[in-house]
């Protein structure tokens, strides 16, 4: 800036236009990381409960799993079942 003026030159403006541009430049890398990890986790934890949900169904239906096997001696099947809970 020139003594007595108020004003600022053309290079000035680019160089703090530059640095400015830099400085938000690396401020968006951590942020951008930060919303692919925030992804991430969202989508493991959203894994991780469908497959918890799955695991108990089988559980549940394998609890009221009829037993079934074949007689060997005149080979019909013979199946058993539980009372329900």
């Amino acid at each position: 800036m020139r003594a007595g003026r108020g004003a600022f030159t053309l290079v000035e403006v680019l160089i703090a236009a530059m640095l400015a541009a830099i400085v938000i430049g690396m401020l968006l890398i951590p942020i951008g990381n930060s919303i692919g990890y925030f992804r991430t986790a969202t989508a493991r934890g959203d894994a991780q409960n469908v497959a918890r949900n799955a695991l108990d169904t089988m559980a549940g239906e394998l609890s009221e799993a009829a037993y079934v096997w074949q007689d060997m001696d005149d080979n019909t099947l013979l199946a058993f079942s539980r009372e329900p809970r």
